[in-house]
């Protein structure tokens, strides 16, 4: 007699399955939260929240805040890790397991035998294809839009600007439910103002807009807007479906779309997944459409937000040709705007990213830390309150003098001015952990991720977050972190010593081994000593134990 295979019998084969792809057998945490929210799931509970699974899954205390980005975080990179499962080595599997964003429930697919496709997220139309937002009809081209709008103007023209129109509700306008599409819409504006890379039109300006039939022409032209955000939901039996999207007004294409769902309670009672999920996916589409459209269309022909942002995106390429053409890009916006503050802070920081690049200390580092500084002295000159400006002139005291206390003042005088700027908490972290500060490390690394998690600089946030960290001995997060910062820029010298210290620390002595022929190739007159005589971590617990974990993975003292 054959046995019977139970449902959850296949589900939890599949887990295994998972568990133990290249994909998840890296990171602990991933692996505990995908067992986690599949085992609730099958279980039959139907609501599992951030809160549980920070407190029972990854032994956060009573205490711990759900509002806190810790296990969003966590569920951001297992949704990631999935979607790269399944079109990859588990392209023919027969169960797909996911995490849909908006809750922490795991759904269940049986794939089809014929060809075992992966599905695609359901959209509200295909990435490309005009929005009805793009067209009104003839009854509204003759009588109007319907509501009175007068033309608002962003002001500052280095960052593309992005209305946010608050969601239409699929049902009866006196429902419970049907002012969750402003809350939502608020939230999301509240979110992508932290942001220091994008101007967001006021919700009090785009509420007159959610039921108004304007062609994204309209609404581009109403707003000055360069992106606009748009969708619809539905509630039904305590749960919303929203289907959303979001349009280029320069293309009129629909650069990103998806259906996401939450449960309402949760929606309304904490911050959650689903808006984090939105702002997250905003800021990364706009700023890959802007990249984009760098590479695409002649420099002279670009708005300068295009240009700043690609600059700061090219910034932390892996490779030498993106890494020039952001000086390029930057350069060229200060024939027009010679005294513009965050442009010439971004070129002293290109300067000084410079020397952690291929050989970067071994020749010409007084001569770029004179250009670094002498760009800064014209940020500091046009605006000495500038958080940007003063948080790369804590870097220069630093990462060029060695100053780490001194850097740490500025630090903090960047933070009063600007509680907001993302990158003044990354390299505030990295000086905390020098210092053995670790737990005021990790907050500050996670208040940058918190802040701009789409940021073009997220290469630099999560290197921090990992050396935080490691300074308290938390080898597993730090690794997440240092993985995370590798995938994004494999060539980033700083992240990689800390990684290979990491998987030293952690046992791994083969991959350590490997990092460093990595690092070798990457900067090949790399030595123990040079780490130790040009970085601000040598004179600490945590830059010694590096160094030594570096050396007894191979890399040569002199």
């Amino acid at each position: 007699m054959s046995e019977t295979i139970t449902w959850s019998e296949r589900v939890n084969s599949q887990l295994e399955r998972l568990l133990a792809s290249a994909e998840f057998n890296k990171s602990r945490r991933l692996q505990k939260f995908l067992t986690y929210v599949v085992s609730k799931t099958l279980s039959g509970q139907d609501t599992i929240r951030s809160y549980n699974i920070a407190v029972e899954v990854f032994g956060k205390g009573a205490g711990f805040d759900p509002g806190d980005p810790y296990v969003r975080n966590i569920a951001r990179h297992a949704r990631r890790a999935l979607d790269k499962y399944y079109l990859g080595t588990g392209k023919s599997d027969q169960i797909r397991i996911d995490v849909p964003a908006g809750n922490y429930i795991a759904t269940f697919q049986t794939l089809s035998p014929a060809n075992f496709q992966v599905q695609e997220p359901q959209c509200s139309r295909p990435p490309g294809q005009a929005s009805d937002i793009t067209r009104y009809s003839a009854a509204n081209q003759s009588s109007g839009i319907g509501v009175r709008l007068w033309p608002i103007r962003a002001t500052d023209e280095s960052s593309p600007t992005i209305a946010i129109i608050p969601f239409k509700y699929h049902g009866a306008s006196d429902d419970e439910e049907a002012v969750i599409g402003e809350v939502l819409a608020n939230s999301v504006v509240t979110g992508l103002s932290r942001s220091p890379h994008f101007n967001v039109i006021s919700r009090l300006s785009t509420s007159q807009l959610r039921n108004a039939n304007c062609s994204l022409k309209e609404i581009a032209d109403l707003l000055g807007t360069d992106y606009v955000m748009s969708g619809s939901y539905l509630c039904r039996n305590g749960k919303l479906r929203l289907m959303v999207e979001l349009a280029d007004c320069v293309s009129s294409e629909v650069i990103w779309a998806d259906e996401l769902s939450c449960v309402v309670d949760v929606l309304v009672q904490e911050q959650d997944d689903l808006t984090d999920e939105l702002i997250y996916r905003t800021g990364e589409s706009i700023i890959s459409q802007e990249v984009k459209r760098a590479q695409i269309e002649p420099l002279d022909s670009l708005n300068m937000h295009t240009k700043l942002v690609a600059g700061i995106y090219n910034m932390h390429s892996e490779y030498d040709s993106g890494f020039n053409s952001a000086k390029t890009a930057l350069k060229q916006i200060l024939l027009s705007h010679p005294s513009h503050t965050t442009v010439n802070a971004q070129l002293a920081h290109w300067y000084i990213l410079q020397l952690h690049r291929k050989g970067g200390w071994n020749n010409g580092v007084e001569e770029k830390k004179a250009v670094a500084q002498r760009y800064l002295d014209q940020a500091l000159q046009a605006d000495p309150r500038n958080s940007l400006a003063l948080t790369v002139s804590g870097l220069v005291e630093t990462q060029l003098n060695r100053n780490p206390e001194k850097g740490l003042d500025i630090y903090n005088r960047a933070e009063k001015y600007n509680p907001n700027e993302p990158l003044t908490y990354a390299y505030k972290a990295a000086v905390l952990s020098y210092k053995g500060q670790g737990y005021e490390a990790i907050k500050c690394a996670n208040k940058a991720l918190s802040l701009s998690p789409f940021d073009p600089q997220l290469n630099m946030f999560h290197t921090c977050a990992a050396a935080a960290y490691y300074s308290i001995d938390d080898y597993e997060n730090a690794e997440l972190h240092a993985d995370k910062a590798f995938e994004i820029n494999p060539q980033h010298t700083s992240n990689l010593r800390t990684l290979v210290a990491i998987q030293m620390d952690l046992g791994k002595t083969e991959q350590a081994q490997k990092s460093v022929q990595h690092l070798m190739k990457t900067d090949p007159l790399f030595t123990t000593s040079s780490y130790l005589s040009h970085s601000p971590n040598a004179a600490y617990r945590t830059g010694r134990q590096i160094a030594d974990r570096l050396e007894r993975a191979g890399v040569p003292y002199k």
